[in-house]
């Protein structure tokens, strides 16, 4: 049989699932000015981040809504996910997936706080009494002992906003393991998880760093703000993404400085014009190659049974809506807003007068008039006695 487990891939989407890529590779292997990767997807070369196909040993790919564009991942270089932990390192990417680099290598666990300012980490899996803390993105890390003894780190946690600078990391301290068997004079000794349990709290407010200015005016030199819009490079300059150009607000990664609890994301947002690229094909269409239009494929249903399951399901639509759908080969990604511009989604055509009065009686609209219907009955003795209760005015106050 086949191992699914040693050909795991990893693959991205950036339009709610509409079309699936892998993820491209960071050019270099370092942080800064590292060796070249030469790893392409053109040939079969990639990034590959866990998920959850170690159970849960290894921290999954991790973002939070108030780090605009922030996510982290394990993960290794190649054509598969690799089982060898030590040929994985932490990522980063600062534009919602689109690009990555590699900020620490080897397993960690990590958080984020203060709307992305700041990021901790801690080795995983291997004894340690250190965490590791950033605040330029990964670019430069400072180390900070939390422990006397070792220890094994088993997660970092913060409040559910992630706008704080405190942190709780806990774990197990770490014990020496001899085996019974062997000499005891010889030095076969293995460090595993103790029964002991440790916790701390880290508070990097304490650190002094400056406040970030400048909001206001983001995107100029003397701000530590900057302006930033999401998109997958498919729409060229108008950075357009499911249908609206959104802008945000958010701290350059050179600014050393931390935005504060308090601090409020700007966004602004406005509708982009359709065009093909908001719509995904459907079904019995696809694209050739992934490319260009949404043609009709090859069925190996005889042409007469198609036409009478097509038949069908216009009947089913009728008595639901009142209208059938005829499609043009294309349907709207689900979520985009996007506006004007071309309609490729299904025409809608009215049914006949008989199909119209009997989308009344489908099931959908019989529930929901029965449902009005035991609010009106049961419900007008509250309102009732509610209007009762009301004070009658005074004829001067009328």
């Amino acid at each position: 049989g086949i191992d699914v487990q040693n050909d795991v891939r990893a693959f991205i989407a950036h339009d709610e699932g509409g079309k699936w890529e892998l993820i491209k590779a960071p050019e270099v292997s370092g942080r800064k000015k590292g060796m070249k990767t030469a790893c392409y997807v053109e040939d079969g070369c990639s990034l590959h981040l866990e998920i959850y196909s170690h159970m849960g040993e290894l921290a999954p790919v991790y973002s939070t809504e108030k780090a605009i564009g922030l996510v982290l991942g394990t993960g290794n270089i190649g054509t598969r996910l690799t089982d060898n932990d030590s040929q994985k390192s932490l990522f980063l990417s600062r534009d919602g997936g689109l690009t990555w680099r590699m900020i620490r290598t080897g397993v960690h666990i990590y958080e984020i706080g203060d709307h992305g300012a700041l990021i901790v980490t801690a080795e995983k899996n291997t004894p340690t009494n250190k965490i590791y803390f950033s605040w330029d993105e990964g670019d430069t890390w400072d180390t900070l002992t939390i422990s006397e003894h070792n220890i094994f780190v088993d997660n970092i946690i913060i409040e559910p906003n992630s706008i704080s600078q405190q942190f709780m990391v806990y774990g197990t301290y770490a014990e020496a393991s001899f085996d019974e068997d062997e000499d005891p004079m010889m030095d076969d000794v293995s460090i595993e998880k103790g029964n002991s349990a440790y916790l701390v709290y880290l508070d990097f407010s304490q650190l002094h760093e400056p406040q970030c200015k400048g909001v206001d005016n983001a995107g100029d030199d003397g701000s530590d703000y900057e302006l930033w819009t999401p998109h997958d490079g498919r729409f060229g300059d108008s950075h357009c993404f499911l249908g609206q150009h959104k802008t945000f607000v958010r701290r350059k990664q050179d600014s050393q400085c931390y935005n504060g609890e308090e601090h409020e994301t700007v966004t602004k947002i406005e509708p982009c014009t359709c065009n093909e690229m908001d719509f995904e094909c459907d079904l019995g269409y696809a694209r050739t190659d992934g490319q260009g239009p949404c043609i009709a494929q090859d069925s190996p249903i005889p042409q007469e049974e198609m036409d009478r399951r097509q038949q069908e399901i216009w009947t089913e639509q009728c008595e639901e809506y009142g209208y059938y759908e005829v499609t043009q080969g294309y349907r709207m990604i689900p979520g985009n807003k996007c506006e004007g511009g071309i309609d490729l989604a299904p025409y809608r055509y009215q049914c006949s007068g008989s199909g119209y009065i009997a989308s009344f009686f489908s099931f959908r609209s019989m529930f929901m008039l029965a449902v009005i219907g035991a609010l009106c009955y049961y419900g007008w003795p509250i309102i009732e006695a509610v209007l009762l209760l009301l004070p009658i005015p005074e004829p001067a106050e009328i």
